[in-house]
């Protein structure tokens, strides 16, 4: 029996998103939402793989799996474009 095994090393980022009441109606929503985001395919969007949800007493976490971008956040580039003019 011949069998082959795709190995793919990738770096990936991780995007943690805190919610202090994440219901099933607010989870539904973002749900929706990245599923939409999941099918956008071009060389100026992040590339979205998937989340996963943990849930606490107090709060919980919706952690976005992206790809890695290196230079920073979106934040820092925006900052320090405008720190430039």
């Amino acid at each position: 029996m011949d069998s082959t095994v795709l190995v793919s090393l990738q770096i990936l980022a991780w995007k943690a998103l805190r919610f202090n009441n994440l219901y099933d109606s607010g989870l539904e929503m973002i749900k929706k939402e990245l599923s939409i985001i999941s099918v956008f395919n071009h060389e100026n969007i992040v590339k979205y793989y998937g989340y996963v949800v943990e849930f606490g007493e107090r709060q919980s976490y919706v952690y976005l799996i992206m790809e890695y971008c290196s230079g920073g956040s979106l934040d820092d580039l925006i900052t320090s474009t405008k720190e430039e003019r």
